[in-house]
C-alpha cells in the first residue's frame, strides 16, 4: 500500500499542524515586474522598524510550485522555510518582501491569502508599453531571449508556452486589471494599496509617507530618491513596436483608469 494511503486522518491533521506556523510576513510588494519594485525595496529596507529578506530581495515562495505541490500540497506547505529568509531585529515592526511574480502568477493570491489572510498587498504599476521593453532588456541580458524587440512581441502568443511563461510574458504581464481583480478576490481595498511608477520617482516622499501610514510604521526618515534603480538600454524602443503596444494596450489602460481612478492618459500620449 502507498505510503500516504497508510496515514490516518488524525496523523495528517498532526503534521499539518506541525508545519503551520503563525504568519511572519505582514506585507508583500507584488508587482509589477520592472515597475519600481526594487526601488521600494531599498526604500523600506532602510527603515528600523521593516525587516525584508535577509541576502535575497525576492523569495518567490508562492510562484515556487514545489513549496505546494506533492507532499506539501497533502501535508501543507513548510512555512518555516519561508521564514528562514527574515531574521527581525528588536525594533522590527514589520515583516515583508518584495516578489514582483506574486501579482502576474494566477495561483499566488490564493496562496498569499492562506498563508495570512490579513497581508498587505502593495502594487507598482508602469505603463505597459515601457515595462514590455524593459521586461525583454532584462532578458536579453540574461540571454534568456534571442529575438528582437519587436518580433519577441509578435510572436509572444505562439511563443508563450506553456501559459503564463515567465520570460515570454512582455505583454501578458501588463494586462494589470485581471491581475488587481484576482488579488481583490482574496483581500478587501483595505489591504491593498496601489501606486503608479511615477509615483515614487515624481512624488518620491509623499509616497514613502503613504506606504508608511499603510504600513502602520513612523514616518521616520526618508531615504533619498537617488537610489531609485533605472537603467539607460543601448537600443532605444521603436516607434513600430510603440504604435503596436498601444494599440493592443489601450482599451486595458482606459479599463485601469476606472479601476484605480487615476488619469493615464501620459500612458498612451
Amino acid at each position: 500500500m502507498h505510503l500516504i494511503s497508510k496515514i490516518s486522518n488524525k496523523a495528517l491533521k498532526q503534521v499539518r499542524a506541525a508545519r503551520a506556523q503563525k504568519p511572519m510576513v505582514g506585507f508583500v510588494i507584488a508587482g509589477t515586474q520592472k515597475g519600481g519594485t526594487t526601488a521600494l525595496d531599498s526604500f523600506l529596507r532602510q527603515h528600523p522598524a521593516v525587516c525584508m529578506p535577509a541576502n535575497v530581495k525576492e523569495t518567490h515562495f508562492f510562484y515556487e510550485d514545489q513549496h505546494f505541490e506533492g507532499l506539501n500540497h497533502l501535508f501543507g506547505p513548510a512555512y518555516s522555510h519561508y521564514h528562514k529568509y527574515f531574521v527581525p531585529s528588536p525594533q522590527t515592526k514589520i515583516v515583508g518582501e518584495a516578489s514582483p511574480s506574486y501579482m502576474w502568477y494566477e495561483k499566488a493570491p490564493e496562496r498569499m491569502y492562506k498563508y495570512n489572510p490579513a497581508l498587505k498587498v502593495i502594487l507598482i504599476l508602469r505603463n505597459p508599453v515601457e515595462r514590455a521593453f524593459s521586461h525583454w532588456n532584462m532578458a536579453t541580458m540574461r540571454e534568456s531571449e534571442s529575438f528582437d524587440f519587436f518580433e519577441a512581441i509578435r510572436t509572444e502568443r505562439e511563443r508563450a508556452r506553456p501559459k503564463q511563461n515567465r520570460t515570454i510574458s512582455y505583454i501578458e504581464r501588463g494586462f494589470y486589471v485581471a491581475q488587481i481583480r484576482r488579488i481583490q478576490r482574496f483581500f478587501p481595498d483595505s489591504q491593498i494599496k496601489i501606486f503608479l511608477s511615477e509615483d515614487l520617482r515624481l512624488s518620491h516622499q509623499e509616497t514613502l509617507q503613504k506606504i508608511y501610514e499603510f504600513l502602520e510604521i513612523s514616518p521616520a526618515s526618508v531615504p533619498p530618491q537617488k537610489i531609485v534603480h533605472e537603467r539607460t538600454y543601448a537600443k532605444k524602443i521603436s516607434e513600430e513596436s510603440v504604435s503596436y503596444l498601444r494599440k493592443i494596450f489601450e482599451p486595458e489602460i482606459k479599463h485601469l483608469e476606472l479601476i484605480i481612478d487615476r488619469d493615464l492618459s501620459a500612458w498612451l500620449a
